[in-house]
């Protein structure tokens, strides 16, 4: 029997073939959205979870209050964990990591590595890794031990079997004692290779363990699984206000330690110094809901055009029964042929999705694989998809045409199935509600990014570029390169600094004029030199900038921004000469303020900077390069680092284009919910189209007689084309305001700059959406003004 059903769908397929291919596409384009979104959620919820200890390893974060001034640190103080580890018997184990990189030396060839770690002698027992070679228990026990993931020990030597073999690292001898395999699964700790801390002399390492108010190292606990997390958080702050707590009080900081679960930390963490670059738990939501909104989009199209295309098989039905079939068998029959065609459908977005993947993997960034759905819940979950489409798209057929009688049927007396259903109408609404809501927010999201890109930033960005001083040569040296730049008329200015916009300088503390010596404020410090505003164009809001006019400068003056000024209580004007203490370093006066800059991404606010001038040349010299010079700049700066510097490669880059790289979270997203906002309103294209073909079948004799009547073209194609239009009007009056609740509380509100939310979005999504109605329904209501009204009452 099932085999009879299957040869009868397919002959029905293959006779019907216009309205088996818009449902078969529009369902898989909806599958294959569905799936390349799962495949970048499932990724990113695996993150951290392939240790064999994921379950019970947590972060030692804190939250700090500096000055009253309250900031939340993914690092925590050097001594905190050998004191917990000591202190607190719940403590399994634990480990500390810090980013290591430099030059490393194999057989006399140099290479720049920069993505390693410098960890306790305990990480692999904390976070395991597959060894190729190596004893895991004692790989870092020993002074000199350095572990290379196995791409690192091939790219380094040519080869993965390298244990025994020696490196030099920073000028440091080092021995390979274990070679990893690559990962399998995400985590947020990437690393090409982990330099034991026992590299460091005895006295430095003693120094880290009972430092409490240094912070630099990422801390990691290994605790039970009937840990109390409240409890222990509680413990940590005993053991913290034993150790170290009057000091803190004494100098102004007040720690409040936390746990954060490391599966957690990638998608919930966005806290200052966190290891790399997390996901945002946001977007992993906001992925979710379009998925399942294009899949109900497509299971919608599939549901109508079926449904609609069932009644007119009424007829059909009533002569199945008329001659001895029972209602079972019609059950069988419609269904069958609805479960074929979804699976014909699901075949095509396997189709589809692989030959999509590279294409995904180049947007987001990942490096997925169809295997990540060989997975028994994926498996499931497919299967249950299936037949949740089936029985929405043969439901109808199945269990409500088959229980006509056959006279009624034959007789053209069901209710139901008129062209105007209502739950067709609103499953139509429902579609392009959904498809307007995305296309509104296509294209604020874009919006956001281009007023991001372009807002002024208090300096200018244009034709400036920074170079990494990574340099064997003396720093004496240092201010005789910048004069060879600047002998070339292509470079006009030449600063060097520790910190550029994007990468500004270092947190330090700092108590200003009629404060009480407790009372400090954490401020990032840049190291200047006189020609850093000059080279990036700030303007002064008061007072002067460093001058090698006043030599005293170096050791009597401080510069800070207008929101240094507003958190230490001054005006701009009230700042000059009021005196600032680095605390533990240099007091001195505030000679000038600079008129605030985003040092930083618009997607955080303008902190408080402090402007120190350097007694030396600092690590970053940023040039600017003679108006339309840039190419000429460039190439003389590579001439001049080659002659100057012959170990290590020229680090160049522009600051406009590192800036607007730190949107790549942002770009990444709106690129993904822009291709899906057009595969939405596809899909419900190709569903009008379907929809549009029944409707002018239906009226086919309604037509033919308006026509005889006198009905000019124009107005049977407004009769077509106007239940159409008419929904989409509703559907854009509830998506509007439903677009700007959305896209106001759970996408501009995560930036503290962001642009003014006005009506052209809507306007735009809405003129779109009309073409998108009347391109999808035009043909067939054209094709019936011009149909000849005789033929049309002939039809049947």
């Amino acid at each position: 029997m099932f085999r009879n059903n299957l040869r009868l769908v397919l002959r029905g397929l293959r006779k019907d073939i216009g309205f088996s291919a818009i449902n078969l596409i529009g369902l898989a384009i909806g599958l294959a959205s569905c799936l390349l979104i799962l495949l970048f959620v499932t990724h990113e919820l695996s993150f951290d979870k392939g240790y064999e200890q994921s379950d019970n390893i947590y972060r030692v974060v804190i939250d700090a209050e500096i000055g009253g001034s309250e900031s939340e640190f993914a690092i925590a103080p050097y001594a905190a964990y050998p004191a917990f580890r000591d202190d607190l018997a719940s403590v399994i184990n634990g480990t500390r990591v810090e980013g290591w990189g430099g030059q490393v030396v194999v057989d006399g060839v140099n290479f720049e590595e920069e993505d390693g770690m410098l960890a306790d002698t305990s990480f692999f027992e904390v976070f395991s890794a597959d060894y190729i070679s190596g004893e895991p228990e004692t790989v870092l026990d020993q002074p000199g031990s350095v572990v290379l993931s196995e791409t690192t020990a091939d790219r380094l030597f040519g080869s993965i079997d390298v244990v025994g073999r020696t490196l030099t690292m920073n000028d440091m001898e080092m021995t390979v004692t274990g070679v990893t395999r690559t990962p399998e699964t995400a985590s947020h700790l990437t690393w090409d290779f982990v330099v034991s801390v026992m590299n460091l002399p005895q006295q430095a390492r003693d120094g880290r363990d009972g430092a409490w108010y240094n912070i630099g190292m990422w801390t990691y606990v290994v605790l039970p699984d009937d840990v109390s997390v409240a409890d222990f958080e509680q413990q940590m702050a005993e053991v913290h206000e034993n150790r170290a707590g009057a000091v803190g009080r004494q100098i102004g900081i007040l720690f409040s330690f936390k746990l954060q679960k490391l599966t957690d930390i990638h998608l919930h963490s966005a806290r200052q110094a966190e290891f790399g670059a997390n996901g945002n738990v946001n977007y992993v939501y906001a992925f979710g809901i379009i998925a399942v909104f294009i899949l109900l989009i497509a299971c919608v199209n599939f549901a109508n055009l079926s449904t609609a295309r069932s009644t007119m098989r009424a007829k059909e039905v009533g002569v199945r029964k008329a001659i001895g079939a029972g209602q079972p068998e019609l059950v069988r029959r419609f269904l069958t042929e609805s479960f074929v065609t979804v699976l014909i459908a699901s075949g095509l977005a396997l189709v589809f999705t692989a030959a999509a993947m590279g294409w995904f993997n180049q947007i987001t960034g990942k490096d997925l694989t169809m295997m990540s759905l060989a997975t028994p819940t994926m498996l499931a979950g497919a299967l249950v998809l299936i037949l949740i489409c089936s029985l929405a798209a043969g439901g109808y057929p199945a269990f409500v045409l088959s229980a006509f009688k056959p006279v009624t049927v034959l007789r053209g007396q069901v209710a139901g199935l008129a062209s105007k259903s209502a739950t067709r109408r609103g499953l139509v609404v429902m579609q392009f509600g959904i498809s307007i809501v995305l296309i509104i927010g296509t294209f604020v999201i874009w919006q956001q990014i281009e007023y991001m890109k372009n807002k002024p930033l208090g300096f200018d960005k244009e034709a400036v570029a920074v170079i990494n001083m990574d340099t064997e040569n003396d720093r004496a040296t240092w201010e005789s390169f910048r004069q060879q730049l600047l002998s070339n008329s292509a470079i006009a200015r030449a600063s060097f600094s520790s910190g550029v916009p994007g990468n500004t300088g270092e947190l330090r503390l700092f108590v200003p004029q009629g404060r009480d010596s407790s009372e400090t404020f954490a401020t990032t410090v840049a190291r200047v030199d006189h020609d850093y505003v000059d080279t990036y164009g700030m303007e002064m809001a008061s007072g002067r900038f460093f001058s090698r006019q006043f030599p005293s400068d170096s050791s009597e003056a401080f510069v800070i921004n207008q929101a240094a000024a507003r958190s230490f209580g001054w005006s701009d004007e009230e700042a000059i000469g009021k005196d600032l203490e680095w605390r533990g370093f240099q007091d001195s006066q505030v000679i000038g303020v600079v008129e605030d800059y985003h040092y930083r991404a618009l997607t955080e606010e303008i902190a408080p900077l402090v402007f120190w001038l350097s007694r030396q040349p600092f690590g970053q010299l940023t040039v600017r390069f003679a108006q339309g010079s840039e190419i000429a700049g460039v190439d003389h700066v590579r001439a001049e680092w080659a002659a100057y510097e012959t170990q290590r490669p020229l680090d160049l880059r522009f600051v406009d284009e590192d800036l607007e790289s730190r949107y790549g979270a942002q770009e990444t997203a709106g690129n993904l919910i822009s291709i899906f906002a057009i595969l939405a309103i596809f899909i419900a294209a190709l569903g009008l189209f379907g929809l549009a073909s029944f409707a002018v079948q239906r009226r086919t004799k309604e037509i033919g007689v308006r026509k005889v009547m006198g009905a000019t073209a124009q107005q049977v194609v407004l009769l077509v084309t106007n239940e159409f239009t008419t929904l989409l009007l509703i559907a854009n009056v509830i998506a509007w305001p439903l677009g700007w609740y959305l896209i106001s509380n759970f996408w501009l509100s995560q930036f503290p700059y962001r642009m003014d939310l006005t009506i052209v979005p809507f306007v735009i999504a809405g003129v779109l959406s009309l073409v998108v109605t009347l391109a999808a329904t035009l043909y067939h209501s054209i094709s019936a003004a011009h149909a000849n009204p005789v033929e049309s009452l002939r039809y049947e």
